[in-house]
């Protein structure tokens, strides 16, 4: 599973490795990230995520052997913070799971703090809508 801004084909080198094992590699983008329908770079919600991974792994099982096919996880960055919640989910089957630099979440108020300071005289340039297209002179 892929990290914010990523997508899964820059990990065919790995498809590419674990193949040659003997191995069927399966990747996902997820929605808004690159080959997926949705607005790019925009997570709207985890629950949409996991629910879009559990599918995935559903029709997974389905095209590679059924439920009972030995399934390992991969995940990088944000896309480890999800696998962790897969392999929490009790309907997935899973025979393990590898974080590359997950991403579990920021609680430090010193970086709200600091964000505040830079951003306050840049506020008014922001793009409140990421929508919003602006003419071409």
């Amino acid at each position: 599973m892929h990290g914010f801004g990523d997508y899964a084909s820059r990990y065919g080198y790995l498809a590419q490795h674990y193949s040659k094992l003997g191995y069927d590699f399966v990747g996902l983008d997820s929605a808004g990230f690159g080959r997926s329908e949705g607005d790019r770079g925009i997570v709207y919600s985890e629950e949409r995520y996991l629910e879009d991974y559990l599918n995935h792994i559903d029709m997974v099982e389905k095209n590679y052997g059924g439920p009972n096919v030995p399934k390992f996880i991969l995940g990088y960055s944000l896309g480890g913070q999800m696998s962790a919640k897969v392999a929490n989910n009790t309907s997935v089957n899973l025979n393990g799971v590898a974080f590359l630099s997950p991403y579990f979440g920021l609680r430090m108020r010193w970086q709200e703090k600091l964000y505040t300071r830079m951003l306050g005289p840049a506020k008014k340039y922001l793009v409140k809508d990421p929508k919003k297209r602006f003419p071409i002179p």
